[in-house]
């Protein structure tokens, strides 16, 4: 894969990824970054992760659209 962590902010990690990377990222990496990477021990707690999918800072659209956008600047 050659997606890229370009920030980590507190809670939140941003990606630079591929288009054709960006769901998979999204679905397996970001998940097992927030949630799995580092076990938490002596406990059983399971921390809930929220991804967004954004093309710019704040652009909040579908993660379909945010693709075919990315899709439609590479042509």
């Amino acid at each position: 894969m050659k997606y890229k962590i370009i920030l980590p902010v507190h809670d939140a990690i941003f990606i630079d990824a591929p288009v054709d990377e960006a769901m998979q990222v999204k679905k397996v990496v970001l998940p097992f970054c927030m949630r799995d990477a580092v076990p938490i021990p002596n406990t059983s707690l399971h921390l809930d992760v929220d991804t967004e999918m954004m093309r710019r800072w704040g652009e909040h659209i579908s993660d379909e659209e945010c693709i075919k956008q990315a899709y439609a600047d590479l042509a």
